[in-house]
């Protein structure tokens, strides 16, 4: 999800096994310049991410036959446009949206294996 048309809403882009990339709007359409083709398959999701340094969001999606595609999008790489930049969401990989991980753990008695002083500070 990132905002990829810098219309200020965020967009769902998906790969798909029909060997392209596609950006779903909120209301459900497709955007214009919609599907991306690629030579095969996609294997992998796609990430979105300032990847040329320009401030500007790129797709970037991975096909089965060994290429790797990235497309320029007009859609402003900022805070807050692209609420899940990171595999499975967050820091901590849980595949939670919403949860961004505790901010500080202490562990204490792990060599002695004295669990009772193990805490976690969330906040």
């Amino acid at each position: 999800m990132a905002d990829v048309d810098d219309d200020g809403y965020q967009e769902v882009c998906i790969s798909t096994d029909a060997g392209d990339v596609r950006a779903i709007s909120r209301n459900g359409q497709l955007l214009a310049g919609y599907p991306l083709a690629m030579s095969a398959p996609s294997i992998s999701g796609v990430a979105a991410g300032d990847i040329d340094g320009d401030g500007l969001f790129e797709l970037v999606a991975a096909t089965w036959d060994g290429f790797v595609y990235a497309w320029d999008t007009p859609g402003r790489a900022m805070p807050g446009r692209a609420d899940w930049p990171l595999r499975n969401v967050n820091e901590r990989n849980t595949g939670v949206y919403g949860d961004h991980g505790a901010h500080e753990v202490f562990w204490d008695g792990f060599e002695s294996g004295d669990t009772s002083k193990w805490s976690l500070t969330v906040p």
